[in-house]
């Protein structure tokens, strides 16, 4: 022992202290009822950790009888000795010869905190300890005692792959360590800190209640407890107050994920922290999302949440059930609810896949309709009219050349009942209806022309391209539809998206015209080591205008038709304003109901979620996703639609998220809804018209509609366009902080059929 001493004494002044290595965290995710400033273990929705679960804690916010609990089992001299007590090594060494198992350990707390935060080796032996001695004595000439005190206990592992005493104190007993005031709780936790993994109390009881014994009596010596005290707190069980213990979780969801009241919010984090890496890829790596001891706060509304879980599982309530997921959005395109999937979070049992986005698991699936009102802005903006017309015939055969496949074979187009001649149809009778003749047509007449957007060569058609801008501009397929996309049978929903895409759609047209990219982030801070926080990302609302009001007005006019008898979804109705768009893919593989009020927006969509189903019509064909019909299987016995599953849940969520809710909708003016460039004007009667026998009268462009340039004379299309700015405001930027504007370009052809556009 004297040589000991004497070896540290010579070389302790000749000794550099290594850099401390800054301490790993957990993060957390907060959902939106925390404050800013407050999201912390207790209140978090989900932990986020690396290979250790930390929480640094300072120690003046660490409870007296904890720090009691562990200087009288770990080092009763610890504000008087220097780094090294001979007589505490001595001392334990005899306890422990004298039992005959280790009952105390040599080291001091800030041996232990030198071996911990320098990462020393546990092996080398006496090399080893000299080393860990002239670094604790070195360690005690440059910080205090305190300092000391609260990197070892923000250190020292406890055991369930808790690091520090904040993480410990919730991996044992769920509570905050500055609530933690039971000495009996106190003492189990000291008594873990020598090979925690032999002394959890739920595995190793006997050794638990010992260990704690013994820090109890310690406790008692040292004049912290009473004789009395200790028989009371030593009566009480191990186990009292322990939350049970499965094993160490890259991610841990704290509220929402319970069987008691589960809402799907364990679907969540992987879509948070690839949102994280989507505002800033270099600060927020990996390391830095699950141990860089981020405070991440989301809009996610738990009542509404619970809201959307509970519409989604109580429709779709058999196991046999198709898939379903769920998006809502506010009109600050805040996300306030996210379903990913109707089955609870099983990562080792296979559920784990969120369908409401892209990337986790999703590609996203054919929309079906609920892209055509894609496609009536676009025309709308064209200046084109609602009471344009179409013979809605089914089948419908496209003999353009442009059209053909390459056999030659003409596009054909078919309504949901083929069996059914409806006639003649305006623009939003089409809508009403969803008839895919009638928005065929209209693709068509948004022009053939071949063009080449990208300059790489390949070119597309002109419509279809105008519709895929406007389009990415929503956010669909994030902004980047691949050319081979980009056709006309886009009208018809071919185009792969997510309930969230459509989201930000939909919210546009609520928004009237301005989109706001759907965010679930809004603000993030980070603590450091001495576990102050610091604000590192706030959420700046991304917004450009992309339509003009006139336009988004007329489409949410349209839109309001579906939920109205005679629609498509009338069992959607809310009883106040609200518009939606029903969606079914071919052969019923996917149904979607997109819908909002004034201020919120929200998605549904379901389908069966594998390619496994073969075609006995067309075994040539490879396998396909099961369609939700009678060629595939029926839903509760009945085919699945838009109109059927997917509004339900909608309402039954609109019903409870907008209670209280009253906003009512923009009415466009009758000269809105007449004016414009009347597509087939003297060449078609609508059913109401044939009624009267009185031929329709064009009201040409509406001087008073903003944004929309008059169309040339028939025959000859004008090379004008229209540029629309979106005014600077202050609540409109970029994540850095940057004022964004979008320039609206609105080309306007003339007539379709006279040289606008072509066309059936």
């Amino acid at each position: 022992m004297l040589a000991l001493l004497a070896g540290v004494g010579v070389v302790v002044a000749q000794t550099e202290l290594p850099e401390f290595d800054d301490l790993a965290q957990s993060s957390y995710i907060c959902a939106a009822d925390v404050a800013e400033g407050e999201c912390a273990p207790d209140n978090a929705m989900t932990r986020l950790q690396g290979v250790e679960n930390r929480t640094n804690v300072p120690l003046d916010e660490v409870p007296e009888v904890v720090i009691q609990a562990v200087l009288a089992t770990e080092d009763r001299a610890f504000y008087e000795h220097d780094g090294l007590n001979p007589m505490g090594i001595a001392r334990a060494l005899f306890q422990n010869v004298r039992s005959g198992s280790v009952q105390q350990g040599g080291s001091t707390i800030t041996q232990q905190y030198v071996l911990n935060a320098f990462k020393l080796s546990r092996e080398g032996g006496i090399s080893r300890k000299i080393k860990e001695a002239v670094l604790s004595v070195k360690l005690e000439q440059q910080m205090s005692k305190d300092e000391i005190l609260e990197g070892y206990l923000n250190t020292i592992f406890f055991g369930r792959g808790a690091y520090g005493i904040g993480a410990a104190s919730q991996a044992y007993f769920n509570i905050d360590v500055r609530e933690l005031t039971n000495p009996a709780q106190a003492a189990l936790l000291a008594g873990l800190i020598r090979a925690p993994a032999l002394a959890d109390p739920t595995e190793h009881p006997e050794e638990a209640a010992r260990r704690r014994k013994v820090t109890l009596v310690a406790m008692q010596e040292e004049g912290y407890l009473t004789p009395e005290e200790v028989e009371v707190l030593d009566a009480g069980a191990v186990t009292d107050g322990v939350v049970p213990y499965d094993s160490v979780k890259v991610s841990e969801t704290l509220r929402g994920a319970s069987e008691q009241d589960y809402i799907g919010t364990d679907y969540l984090w992987p879509y948070i922290k690839a949102e994280l890496k989507q505002i800033d890829e270099k600060r927020f790596t990996d390391e830095v999302i699950e141990s860089g001891g981020l405070r991440i706060y989301t809009s996610l509304d738990y009542d509404m949440q619970r809201a959307a879980w509970q519409a989604v599982t109580s429709t779709l309530n058999l196991e046999e059930d198709p898939e379903a997921s769920m998006v809502a959005v506010d009109d600050q395109g805040l996300v306030r609810a996210m379903v990913g999937s109707r089955h609870p979070y099983t990562p080792d049992g296979g559920n784990q896949s969120n369908y409401a986005v892209r990337g986790n698991g999703s590609d996203g699936r054919e929309p079906g309709s609920t892209f055509k009102p894609i496609v009536l802005a676009q025309a709308l903006e064209e200046g084109y009219s609602l009471r344009s017309r179409y013979n809605a015939e089914t089948p419908k055969l496209f003999p353009q050349p442009e059209l053909q496949d390459p056999e030659g074979n003409p596009w054909k187009v078919s309504n949901y009942s083929d069996t059914k001649d409806v006639g003649n149809m305006d623009l939003i009778r089409a809508t009403n209806q969803s008839s895919n003749t009638a928005y065929a047509q209209l693709m068509v007449d948004l022009g053939l022309e071949r063009v080449d957007p990208d300059g790489d060569g390949r070119s597309v058609l002109d419509g279809p391209q105008k519709v895929a801008t406007l389009a990415e501009r929503m956010g669909v397929w994030n902004g980047d539809i691949p050319d081979e996309n980009t056709s006309p049978a886009m009208v018809l929903g071919t185009v792969n998206t997510t309930p969230l895409e459509m989201a930000g759609v939909y919210s546009t047209f609520a928004n009237r015209g301005i989109y706001r990219q759907p965010d679930i982030i809004t603000r993030v801070e980070q603590v450091n080591q001495d576990g102050e926080s610091s604000v590192i990302y706030q959420r700046q609302v991304t917004e450009s205008r992309v339509l003009s009001e006139p336009t988004a007005d007329l489409v949410t006019h349209a839109l309001q038709t579906v939920l109205q008898e005679g629609g498509t979804a009338p069992s959607a109705n809310l009883g106040k304003d609200a518009a939606g768009k029903t969606g079914t893919s071919q052969q019923n593989r996917n149904a979607w109901f997109a819908g909002y009020v004034p201020k919120l927006t929200a998605v549904v969509w379901m389908g069966y979620p594998h390619n496994d189903y073969d075609d006995p019509e067309t075994p040539e064909v490879e396998k396909n996703l099961w369609p939700m019909n009678e060629d595939g299987r029926l839903v509760h016995g009945r085919a699945a639609t838009g109109g059927s599953f997917p509004a339900e849940i909608w309402k039954k969520f609109m019903e409870a998220a907008t209670a209280g809710m009253d906003d009512q909708f923009v009415e466009p003016t009758e000269e809105q809804i007449n004016g414009g460039v009347i597509i087939n004007e003297n060449e078609l009667l609508t059913p109401e018209e044939q009624a009267t026998s009185i031929p329709p009268t064009s009201k040409g462009p509406d001087f008073s509609l903003p944004d929309i340039s008059v169309p040339g004379r028939p025959g000859r299309p004008r090379d004008t366009t229209t540029t629309t700015t979106t005014p600077d405001t202050s609540d409109t930027s970029d994540t850095t902080g940057t004022t964004q504007t979008t320039d609206t370009t609105i080309e306007i052809p003339g007539p379709p059929g006279n040289g606008g556009g072509g066309g059936g």
